[in-house]
Protein backbone atom coordinates (compact mmCIF):
# COMPACT_ATOMS: atom_id res chain seq x y z
CA UNK A 1 0.00 0.00 0.00
CA UNK A 2 1.40 3.49 -1.14
CA UNK A 3 3.14 5.35 1.86
CA UNK A 4 2.20 9.03 2.99
CA UNK A 5 2.17 11.56 0.26
CA UNK A 6 2.49 15.72 0.88
CA UNK A 7 -0.80 15.60 -1.44
CA UNK A 8 -1.50 19.36 -1.74
CA UNK A 9 2.00 20.16 -2.87
CA UNK A 10 2.17 16.97 -4.99
CA UNK A 11 -1.11 18.62 -6.10
CA UNK A 12 0.54 22.02 -7.15
CA UNK A 13 3.34 20.20 -9.22
CA UNK A 14 0.92 17.64 -11.16
CA UNK A 15 -0.50 21.55 -11.77
CA UNK A 16 2.65 22.57 -13.31
CA UNK A 17 2.89 19.44 -15.57
CA UNK A 18 -0.57 19.43 -16.84
CA UNK A 19 0.33 23.48 -17.61
CA UNK A 20 3.37 22.18 -19.77
CA UNK A 21 0.89 20.25 -21.96
CA UNK A 22 -2.30 22.47 -21.57
CA UNK A 23 -3.80 21.18 -24.56
CA UNK A 24 -3.99 17.52 -23.32
CA UNK A 25 -6.72 19.05 -20.63
CA UNK A 26 -10.43 18.14 -22.73
CA UNK A 27 -10.82 21.77 -23.76
CA UNK A 28 -14.85 20.94 -23.72
CA UNK A 29 -14.51 20.20 -19.99
CA UNK A 30 -12.93 23.74 -19.49
CA UNK A 31 -15.71 25.64 -22.05
CA UNK A 32 -18.14 23.38 -19.85
CA UNK A 33 -16.65 24.68 -16.60
CA UNK A 34 -16.80 28.49 -17.46
CA UNK A 35 -19.99 28.89 -19.68
CA UNK A 36 -22.45 26.28 -18.34
CA UNK A 37 -21.38 24.92 -14.73
CA UNK A 38 -23.14 25.18 -11.67
CA UNK A 39 -22.33 27.92 -9.48
CA UNK A 40 -23.74 25.70 -6.09
CA UNK A 41 -23.00 21.94 -5.41
CA UNK A 42 -20.77 19.26 -4.90
CA UNK A 43 -18.63 17.92 -7.37
CA UNK A 44 -17.99 14.35 -6.97
CA UNK A 45 -14.49 12.86 -8.00
CA UNK A 46 -14.71 8.59 -9.07
CA UNK A 47 -11.41 7.77 -7.77
CA UNK A 48 -10.62 3.64 -7.52
CA UNK A 49 -7.17 4.65 -5.76
CA UNK A 50 -5.85 4.12 -8.88
CA UNK A 51 -3.43 6.17 -11.31
CA UNK A 52 -6.20 7.35 -13.54
CA UNK A 53 -8.42 8.54 -10.65
CA UNK A 54 -5.67 10.09 -8.52
CA UNK A 55 -4.81 12.01 -11.32
CA UNK A 56 -8.33 13.21 -11.39
CA UNK A 57 -8.70 13.90 -7.82
CA UNK A 58 -5.66 16.09 -7.65
CA UNK A 59 -6.62 18.29 -10.79
CA UNK A 60 -9.72 18.67 -9.22
CA UNK A 61 -7.53 20.23 -6.31
CA UNK A 62 -6.13 23.06 -8.24
CA UNK A 63 -9.07 23.19 -10.67
CA UNK A 64 -9.46 27.11 -10.58
CA UNK A 65 -13.17 26.84 -11.74
CA UNK A 66 -14.00 24.35 -8.90
CA UNK A 67 -12.29 26.17 -5.59
CA UNK A 68 -15.63 27.58 -4.47
CA UNK A 69 -17.13 24.21 -4.79
CA UNK A 70 -17.40 21.45 -2.19
CA UNK A 71 -16.07 18.34 -3.60
CA UNK A 72 -16.28 14.97 -2.43
CA UNK A 73 -14.50 11.94 -3.21
CA UNK A 74 -15.98 8.35 -3.62
CA UNK A 75 -14.29 4.73 -3.21
CA UNK A 76 -16.58 2.19 -4.26
CA UNK A 77 -16.04 -1.51 -2.86
CA UNK A 78 -17.59 -4.36 -4.71
CA UNK A 79 -16.63 -6.72 -1.98
CA UNK A 80 -14.69 -8.59 -4.11
CA UNK A 81 -11.05 -8.28 -3.21
CA UNK A 82 -9.52 -7.93 -0.01
CA UNK A 83 -7.14 -5.59 -0.30
CA UNK A 84 -10.34 -2.92 -1.00
CA UNK A 85 -10.31 -1.98 2.73
CA UNK A 86 -6.50 -0.83 2.43
CA UNK A 87 -7.68 1.12 -1.24
CA UNK A 88 -10.70 2.62 0.76
CA UNK A 89 -8.08 4.28 3.44
CA UNK A 90 -5.64 5.25 0.82
CA UNK A 91 -8.68 7.37 -0.56
CA UNK A 92 -9.76 8.27 2.08
CA UNK A 93 -6.48 9.59 3.35
CA UNK A 94 -5.83 11.87 0.19
CA UNK A 95 -9.27 13.03 0.16
CA UNK A 96 -8.33 14.59 3.79
CA UNK A 97 -5.60 15.61 3.04
CA UNK A 98 -6.93 17.85 0.79
CA UNK A 99 -9.57 18.84 2.18
CA UNK A 100 -12.55 16.92 0.78
CA UNK A 101 -15.39 15.16 1.89
CA UNK A 102 -15.12 11.19 1.56
CA UNK A 103 -17.71 8.59 0.72
CA UNK A 104 -17.47 5.09 0.12
CA UNK A 105 -20.22 2.79 0.40
CA UNK A 106 -21.08 -0.52 2.77
CA UNK A 107 -21.23 -3.38 0.78
CA UNK A 108 -23.99 -6.76 0.63
CA UNK A 109 -22.08 -9.93 1.18
CA UNK A 110 -22.87 -12.66 -1.31
CA UNK A 111 -24.23 -10.71 -3.95
CA UNK A 112 -22.33 -11.64 -7.76
CA UNK A 113 -21.04 -8.59 -9.20
CA UNK A 114 -18.61 -10.59 -11.29
CA UNK A 115 -19.49 -9.65 -14.56
CA UNK A 116 -18.36 -6.09 -16.15
CA UNK A 117 -21.81 -4.83 -16.61
CA UNK A 118 -22.77 -6.00 -12.79
CA UNK A 119 -19.47 -4.37 -11.33
CA UNK A 120 -20.15 -1.18 -13.69
CA UNK A 121 -24.60 -1.08 -12.30
CA UNK A 122 -23.32 -1.85 -8.89
CA UNK A 123 -21.29 1.13 -8.62
CA UNK A 124 -23.88 3.46 -10.44
CA UNK A 125 -26.66 2.59 -7.58
CA UNK A 126 -23.82 3.33 -5.13
CA UNK A 127 -23.46 6.39 -6.28
CA UNK A 128 -27.00 7.34 -6.98
CA UNK A 129 -27.37 6.54 -3.05
CA UNK A 130 -24.80 9.04 -1.95
CA UNK A 131 -26.00 11.76 -4.46
CA UNK A 132 -29.63 11.53 -2.69
CA UNK A 133 -28.03 12.06 0.86
CA UNK A 134 -26.40 15.42 -0.13
CA UNK A 135 -28.78 17.98 0.32
CA UNK A 136 -26.42 20.46 -1.26
CA UNK A 137 -26.84 18.94 -4.60
CA UNK A 138 -24.30 17.48 -7.22
CA UNK A 139 -23.31 20.26 -9.70
CA UNK A 140 -20.82 17.21 -11.38
CA UNK A 141 -19.25 13.97 -11.29
CA UNK A 142 -15.96 13.51 -12.40
CA UNK A 143 -14.13 9.98 -13.50
CA UNK A 144 -10.52 9.41 -14.38
CA UNK A 145 -10.54 8.00 -18.26
CA UNK A 146 -8.22 8.72 -20.05
CA UNK A 147 -7.02 8.12 -23.75
CA UNK A 148 -6.50 4.06 -23.33
CA UNK A 149 -9.67 3.66 -21.73
CA UNK A 150 -11.12 5.78 -25.17
CA UNK A 151 -9.65 2.70 -27.42
CA UNK A 152 -10.77 0.39 -25.43
CA UNK A 153 -14.18 1.15 -25.10
CA UNK A 154 -14.05 2.05 -29.06
CA UNK A 155 -12.79 -1.49 -29.74
CA UNK A 156 -15.11 -3.35 -27.45
CA UNK A 157 -18.21 -1.56 -28.94
CA UNK A 158 -17.32 -1.51 -32.55
CA UNK A 159 -17.23 -5.58 -31.68
CA UNK A 160 -20.72 -5.52 -30.31
CA UNK A 161 -21.79 -3.99 -33.43
CA UNK A 162 -22.98 -0.61 -31.58
CA UNK A 163 -24.47 2.50 -33.76
CA UNK A 164 -22.53 5.80 -34.26
CA UNK A 165 -24.25 6.93 -30.52
CA UNK A 166 -22.01 3.94 -28.81
CA UNK A 167 -19.18 4.76 -30.82
CA UNK A 168 -18.73 8.30 -30.69
CA UNK A 169 -18.65 7.87 -26.62
CA UNK A 170 -16.84 8.71 -24.41
CA UNK A 171 -17.16 12.28 -24.46
CA UNK A 172 -15.86 14.91 -22.27
CA UNK A 173 -19.37 16.18 -21.13
CA UNK A 174 -21.84 13.36 -21.03
CA UNK A 175 -25.26 14.38 -19.92
CA UNK A 176 -27.30 11.65 -18.74
CA UNK A 177 -31.26 11.95 -18.21
CA UNK A 178 -31.92 11.59 -14.16
CA UNK A 179 -27.81 12.27 -13.78
CA UNK A 180 -25.74 15.02 -12.84
CA UNK A 181 -23.32 16.08 -15.61
CA UNK A 182 -20.47 13.94 -16.71
CA UNK A 183 -17.10 15.19 -17.13
CA UNK A 184 -14.01 13.38 -18.09
CA UNK A 185 -10.75 15.88 -17.77
CA UNK A 186 -7.90 13.33 -18.90
CA UNK A 187 -9.32 11.57 -22.10
CA UNK A 188 -6.28 13.21 -23.80
CA UNK A 189 -4.00 11.41 -21.84
CA UNK A 190 -2.50 8.05 -22.63
CA UNK A 191 -1.73 5.93 -19.39
CA UNK A 192 1.65 5.79 -19.74
CA UNK A 193 2.26 9.17 -19.62
CA UNK A 194 0.20 10.01 -17.04
CA UNK A 195 1.68 7.79 -15.05
CA UNK A 196 4.80 9.31 -15.83
CA UNK A 197 3.33 12.93 -14.62
CA UNK A 198 2.55 11.67 -11.49
CA UNK A 199 5.86 9.88 -10.82
CA UNK A 200 7.49 13.29 -11.93
CA UNK A 201 4.96 15.56 -9.15
CA UNK A 202 5.56 12.54 -6.54
CA UNK A 203 2.68 11.08 -6.15
CA UNK A 204 1.88 7.63 -5.36
CA UNK A 205 -1.91 5.20 -6.05
CA UNK A 206 -2.73 1.56 -5.78
CA UNK A 207 -2.46 -1.15 -7.96
CA UNK A 208 -5.86 -3.21 -8.60
CA UNK A 209 -4.71 -6.81 -9.38
CA UNK A 210 -7.54 -7.83 -11.20
CA UNK A 211 -6.47 -5.58 -14.12
CA UNK A 212 -3.92 -8.25 -15.30
CA UNK A 213 -6.78 -10.60 -15.32
CA UNK A 214 -7.86 -12.02 -18.47
CA UNK A 215 -10.89 -12.84 -17.09
CA UNK A 216 -12.70 -9.12 -18.25
CA UNK A 217 -13.58 -8.50 -22.00
CA UNK A 218 -11.85 -4.78 -21.63
CA UNK A 219 -8.63 -6.30 -19.70
CA UNK A 220 -8.09 -8.73 -22.70
CA UNK A 221 -8.05 -5.65 -25.25
CA UNK A 222 -6.11 -3.65 -23.14
CA UNK A 223 -3.49 -6.88 -22.57
CA UNK A 224 -4.21 -8.01 -26.25
CA UNK A 225 -5.62 -6.43 -28.92
CA UNK A 226 -4.50 -3.22 -28.55
CA UNK A 227 -1.00 -4.39 -28.41
CA UNK A 228 -1.23 -6.36 -31.37
CA UNK A 229 -2.46 -3.79 -33.29
CA UNK A 230 0.61 -1.13 -32.33
CA UNK A 231 2.50 -4.29 -33.05
CA UNK A 232 1.19 -5.31 -36.35
CA UNK A 233 1.35 -1.74 -37.48
CA UNK A 234 3.91 0.38 -36.12
CA UNK A 235 3.95 2.77 -38.62
CA UNK A 236 0.62 4.21 -37.12
CA UNK A 237 -0.08 5.48 -34.16
CA UNK A 238 -2.98 3.57 -33.51
CA UNK A 239 -4.50 5.10 -30.05
CA UNK A 240 -3.94 8.41 -31.16
CA UNK A 241 -6.06 7.25 -34.47
CA UNK A 242 -8.59 5.82 -32.71
CA UNK A 243 -9.38 9.02 -30.41
CA UNK A 244 -9.51 11.36 -33.84
CA UNK A 245 -11.96 8.86 -35.03
CA UNK A 246 -14.31 9.25 -31.92
CA UNK A 247 -13.46 13.36 -32.09
CA UNK A 248 -15.05 12.90 -36.06
CA UNK A 249 -17.95 10.77 -34.91
CA UNK A 250 -18.80 13.16 -32.08
CA UNK A 251 -18.89 16.06 -34.14
CA UNK A 252 -21.40 13.77 -36.48
CA UNK A 253 -23.09 12.80 -33.55
CA UNK A 254 -23.66 16.32 -32.60
CA UNK A 255 -25.20 17.33 -36.03
CA UNK A 256 -27.54 14.76 -35.63
CA UNK A 257 -28.76 15.70 -32.55
CA UNK A 258 -29.11 18.73 -33.12
CA UNK A 259 -30.70 18.17 -36.76
CA UNK A 260 -33.14 15.98 -35.24
CA UNK A 261 -34.23 18.62 -32.64
CA UNK A 262 -35.00 21.26 -34.78
CA UNK A 263 -37.35 18.90 -37.05
CA UNK A 264 -39.27 17.64 -34.31
CA UNK A 265 -39.73 21.42 -32.93
CA UNK A 266 -40.84 22.38 -36.10
CA UNK A 267 -42.62 19.14 -37.39
CA UNK A 268 -44.51 17.50 -34.50
CA UNK A 269 -48.06 18.38 -34.12
CA UNK A 270 -50.64 18.11 -31.53
CA UNK A 271 -48.16 15.25 -30.32
CA UNK A 272 -47.60 13.56 -33.26
CA UNK A 273 -45.68 13.12 -36.57
CA UNK A 274 -46.77 12.56 -39.89
CA UNK A 275 -44.66 9.87 -41.13
CA UNK A 276 -44.69 11.21 -45.25
CA UNK A 277 -42.37 14.38 -44.12
CA UNK A 278 -40.38 12.08 -41.50
CA UNK A 279 -39.54 10.51 -44.86
CA UNK A 280 -37.56 13.63 -45.97
CA UNK A 281 -34.39 14.04 -43.80
CA UNK A 282 -31.85 11.65 -44.36
CA UNK A 283 -32.44 7.82 -42.33
CA UNK A 284 -29.92 8.60 -39.69
CA UNK A 285 -31.86 11.47 -38.46
CA UNK A 286 -35.10 9.98 -39.35
CA UNK A 287 -33.94 7.29 -36.80
CA UNK A 288 -33.09 10.17 -33.93
CA UNK A 289 -36.05 11.81 -34.32
CA UNK A 290 -38.41 8.98 -33.66
CA UNK A 291 -35.93 8.06 -30.54
CA UNK A 292 -36.37 11.61 -29.43
CA UNK A 293 -39.77 11.84 -29.96
CA UNK A 294 -40.52 8.43 -27.48
CA UNK A 295 -38.14 9.70 -24.95
CA UNK A 296 -40.33 12.82 -24.52
CA UNK A 297 -43.65 10.93 -24.27
CA UNK A 298 -43.02 7.61 -22.82
CA UNK A 299 -41.10 9.20 -19.82
CA UNK A 300 -37.73 9.31 -20.74
CA UNK A 301 -37.90 5.78 -22.10
CA UNK A 302 -35.18 4.23 -24.19
CA UNK A 303 -37.03 2.51 -27.34
CA UNK A 304 -34.96 -0.44 -28.57
CA UNK A 305 -33.04 -0.37 -32.42
CA UNK A 306 -35.31 -2.79 -33.48
CA UNK A 307 -38.76 -0.82 -32.31
CA UNK A 308 -37.14 2.10 -34.19
CA UNK A 309 -36.23 0.55 -37.59
CA UNK A 310 -39.24 -1.52 -37.36
CA UNK A 311 -41.40 1.70 -36.96
CA UNK A 312 -39.41 3.41 -39.81
CA UNK A 313 -40.34 0.82 -42.18
CA UNK A 314 -43.53 0.06 -41.67
CA UNK A 315 -46.06 0.45 -44.51
CA UNK A 316 -49.38 0.22 -42.31
CA UNK A 317 -51.40 0.83 -39.03
CA UNK A 318 -49.32 -0.98 -36.73
CA UNK A 319 -48.60 -0.64 -33.08
CA UNK A 320 -45.42 -1.27 -30.77
CA UNK A 321 -45.69 -2.05 -27.44
CA UNK A 322 -42.97 0.39 -25.19
CA UNK A 323 -43.57 -0.30 -21.58
CA UNK A 324 -46.70 -1.73 -19.47
CA UNK A 325 -48.19 1.37 -20.13
CA UNK A 326 -47.08 2.75 -23.17
CA UNK A 327 -47.34 2.08 -27.22
CA UNK A 328 -46.17 3.74 -30.23
CA UNK A 329 -48.75 3.91 -32.75
CA UNK A 330 -48.61 4.25 -36.48
CA UNK A 331 -52.61 5.32 -37.69
CA UNK A 332 -53.86 7.03 -40.74
CA UNK A 333 -50.30 8.31 -41.33
CA UNK A 334 -48.63 9.64 -37.84
CA UNK A 335 -46.88 8.24 -35.17
CA UNK A 336 -48.32 8.95 -31.84
CA UNK A 337 -47.68 8.15 -28.16
CA UNK A 338 -50.75 6.54 -26.35
CA UNK A 339 -50.65 5.95 -22.68
CA UNK A 340 -52.79 3.28 -21.11
CA UNK A 341 -53.40 4.97 -18.15
CA UNK A 342 -55.11 8.08 -19.88
CA UNK A 343 -56.99 10.37 -17.46
CA UNK A 344 -57.25 8.10 -14.58
CA UNK A 345 -54.05 8.94 -13.73
CA UNK A 346 -54.53 12.56 -13.41
CA UNK A 347 -58.20 11.75 -10.80
CA UNK A 348 -55.51 9.93 -7.77
CA UNK A 349 -55.41 12.34 -4.83
CA UNK A 350 -52.29 11.73 -3.30
CA UNK A 351 -51.93 11.28 0.74
CA UNK A 352 -49.23 11.49 3.14
CA UNK A 353 -48.44 10.80 6.76
CA UNK A 354 -51.10 8.40 7.32
CA UNK A 355 -50.24 6.36 10.69
CA UNK A 356 -50.45 2.26 10.42
CA UNK A 357 -51.26 0.92 13.85
CA UNK A 358 -51.70 -3.04 15.08
CA UNK A 359 -55.38 -1.41 15.75
CA UNK A 360 -56.77 -1.76 13.12
CA UNK A 361 -56.54 -1.84 9.02
CA UNK A 362 -55.99 1.58 7.95
CA UNK A 363 -58.87 2.61 4.89
CA UNK A 364 -56.74 4.48 1.85
CA UNK A 365 -58.30 7.23 -0.04
CA UNK A 366 -59.21 4.80 -2.66
CA UNK A 367 -61.12 2.45 -0.23
CA UNK A 368 -58.33 -0.30 0.05
CA UNK A 369 -56.77 -1.10 3.08
CA UNK A 370 -53.62 -1.57 4.42
CA UNK A 371 -52.92 -3.93 7.72
CA UNK A 372 -50.09 -4.17 10.02
CA UNK A 373 -50.09 -7.56 12.39
CA UNK A 374 -47.26 -8.83 14.51
CA UNK A 375 -46.56 -12.42 14.09
CA UNK A 376 -44.67 -15.52 15.32
CA UNK A 377 -42.95 -17.24 13.49
CA UNK A 378 -43.01 -20.96 13.26
CA UNK A 379 -40.66 -23.00 11.03
CA UNK A 380 -43.02 -24.05 8.62
CA UNK A 381 -44.33 -20.50 8.22
CA UNK A 382 -40.71 -19.00 7.98
CA UNK A 383 -40.03 -21.92 5.00
CA UNK A 384 -43.28 -20.46 3.26
CA UNK A 385 -42.32 -17.29 3.27
CA UNK A 386 -38.92 -17.35 2.25
CA UNK A 387 -39.52 -19.55 -0.86
CA UNK A 388 -42.04 -16.96 -1.84
CA UNK A 389 -45.32 -18.56 -1.60
CA UNK A 390 -46.97 -15.15 -0.89
CA UNK A 391 -47.33 -12.74 -3.45
CA UNK A 392 -45.92 -9.32 -2.66
CA UNK A 393 -49.12 -7.87 -4.30
CA UNK A 394 -50.90 -8.80 -1.13
CA UNK A 395 -48.69 -9.95 2.15
CA UNK A 396 -45.06 -9.38 3.08
CA UNK A 397 -43.40 -10.21 6.29
CA UNK A 398 -40.59 -8.03 7.27
CA UNK A 399 -38.68 -7.88 10.26
CA UNK A 400 -39.15 -5.59 13.30
CA UNK A 401 -39.12 -1.50 12.38
CA UNK A 402 -38.45 1.17 13.90
CA UNK A 403 -40.73 3.45 15.56
CA UNK A 404 -44.60 4.06 14.24
CA UNK A 405 -45.04 3.20 10.78
CA UNK A 406 -46.75 5.60 8.32
CA UNK A 407 -48.49 5.33 4.70
CA UNK A 408 -48.22 7.74 1.98
CA UNK A 409 -48.07 7.53 -1.84
CA UNK A 410 -45.54 7.80 -4.47
CA UNK A 411 -43.39 10.97 -4.95
CA UNK A 412 -41.11 11.29 -7.97
CA UNK A 413 -37.49 10.13 -7.37
CA UNK A 414 -38.57 7.74 -4.44
CA UNK A 415 -35.78 4.57 -4.39
CA UNK A 416 -35.60 1.76 -2.21
CA UNK A 417 -33.36 -1.54 -1.83
CA UNK A 418 -35.74 -4.87 -3.21
CA UNK A 419 -34.95 -7.68 -1.29
CA UNK A 420 -31.81 -9.44 -3.10
CA UNK A 421 -30.46 -6.28 -4.90
CA UNK A 422 -27.07 -4.91 -4.46
CA UNK A 423 -28.46 -1.73 -4.08
CA UNK A 424 -31.13 1.44 -4.21
CA UNK A 425 -33.23 1.47 -7.43
CA UNK A 426 -35.77 3.87 -8.38
CA UNK A 427 -39.47 2.93 -7.97
CA UNK A 428 -40.25 4.21 -11.29
CA UNK A 429 -37.93 1.28 -12.43
CA UNK A 430 -39.09 -1.58 -10.20
CA UNK A 431 -42.92 -0.76 -11.15
CA UNK A 432 -41.88 -0.73 -15.13
CA UNK A 433 -39.90 -4.47 -14.46
CA UNK A 434 -42.59 -5.48 -12.02
CA UNK A 435 -45.41 -4.17 -15.29
CA UNK A 436 -47.54 -1.71 -12.57
CA UNK A 437 -49.59 0.31 -14.51
CA UNK A 438 -48.79 3.89 -14.11
CA UNK A 439 -52.56 4.46 -13.47
CA UNK A 440 -51.98 1.86 -10.35
CA UNK A 441 -49.09 3.48 -9.18
CA UNK A 442 -50.04 6.30 -7.58
CA UNK A 443 -53.04 4.53 -5.27
CA UNK A 444 -50.36 1.83 -4.01
CA UNK A 445 -49.72 2.82 -0.86
CA UNK A 446 -46.12 3.48 0.48
CA UNK A 447 -45.22 1.60 3.90
CA UNK A 448 -42.23 3.68 5.60
CA UNK A 449 -40.28 3.40 8.88
CA UNK A 450 -39.98 6.20 11.40
CA UNK A 451 -37.22 7.81 9.74
CA UNK A 452 -39.24 7.57 6.24
CA UNK A 453 -36.93 4.45 4.72
CA UNK A 454 -39.24 2.41 2.28
CA UNK A 455 -40.73 -0.87 3.99
CA UNK A 456 -42.69 -2.11 1.15
CA UNK A 457 -44.90 -1.43 -1.71
CA UNK A 458 -47.54 -3.85 -2.53
CA UNK A 459 -46.80 -5.55 -6.18
CA UNK A 460 -42.66 -5.11 -5.16
CA UNK A 461 -40.46 -6.99 -2.74
CA UNK A 462 -39.96 -5.81 0.84
CA UNK A 463 -37.19 -4.15 1.90
CA UNK A 464 -33.51 -5.52 1.89
CA UNK A 465 -32.81 -3.80 5.26
CA UNK A 466 -35.40 -5.17 6.97
CA UNK A 467 -35.85 -9.02 5.62
CA UNK A 468 -36.80 -11.91 7.40
CA UNK A 469 -32.90 -13.25 9.26
CA UNK A 470 -31.74 -17.09 10.20
CA UNK A 471 -32.85 -15.81 13.79
CA UNK A 472 -35.66 -13.51 13.06
CA UNK A 473 -38.62 -15.35 15.29
CA UNK A 474 -40.79 -12.51 15.39
CA UNK A 475 -42.16 -10.55 12.41
CA UNK A 476 -44.42 -8.51 11.00
CA UNK A 477 -46.96 -8.82 8.50
CA UNK A 478 -47.93 -5.95 6.10
CA UNK A 479 -51.52 -6.96 4.59
CA UNK A 480 -52.92 -5.19 1.34
CA UNK A 481 -56.62 -5.48 -0.10
CA UNK A 482 -58.04 -3.42 -2.90
CA UNK A 483 -61.07 -1.87 -2.75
Amino acid sequence: MPESVPWRETALKLTKVFHQTPELIESEVGDYLKEEFSRTGTVIVMCSGGADSVATVLWAATAPLLKEHRIGVFYCDHGLRTEAKGEARFVQALADALGFDFYTNSVLPGKDLSSENGLRCFREIELGKVIDGLDSGVAAILTGHQADDVAENFIFRLARGSGLQGLSGMRPVQARHGWPIRLRPLLRWRRDALRSALVKAGAQWCEDASNGSDRYTRNRIRRNVIPALEKGLPERAVVEGMLSCQRELRRIEAWIELEATQWLRSHEKEGGLSRSELRIPPVFVQRRVIQKFIRRWAEGLEPSEKIVDSALEAGNAKVWQLSAVYSLVLENGRYQIVDRAGALEASVEPFSDLELTFSAPLELPDGATVQLDRVDLDPDLKSKIIAGEFPPSESVWIDQASGPLAVRSWLPGDRYQPLGAPGTRKLQDCFVDAGIEQMVRGKLPIVCDHDGDILWIPGLPPSHSHRLRSNTTQALRLTYKQS
